[in-house]
């Protein structure tokens, strides 16, 4: 029986789905858009189409730590 692997969205449409979620918590700050945020960024940097382990790959590890302290921050208030 084949294995049953759900394939990631386009990495491009993962980036756009992550401004938009930056720019929806400009708006509103919210813990749901935080976690978001940080599953988009997880997707990002563990994509098989992530080529550029240095320019951009250091950028989005960066933003993850952030993220992810916004997150619990958010959700322990």
């Amino acid at each position: 029986m084949p294995h049953n692997s759900v394939t990631p969205p386009p990495i491009e449409v993962l980036k756009m789905q992550l401004s938009f979620q930056l720019r929806s918590y400009l708006r509103q700050h919210t813990d749901l858009t935080a976690r978001r945020i940080v599953l988009l960024l997880e997707s990002i940097l563990t994509h098989p189409d992530n080529l550029d382990p240095y320019q951009e790959v250091c950028g989005y590890h960066k933003m993850l730590l952030q993220w992810r302290a916004m997150a619990c921050c958010a959700s322990n208030s």
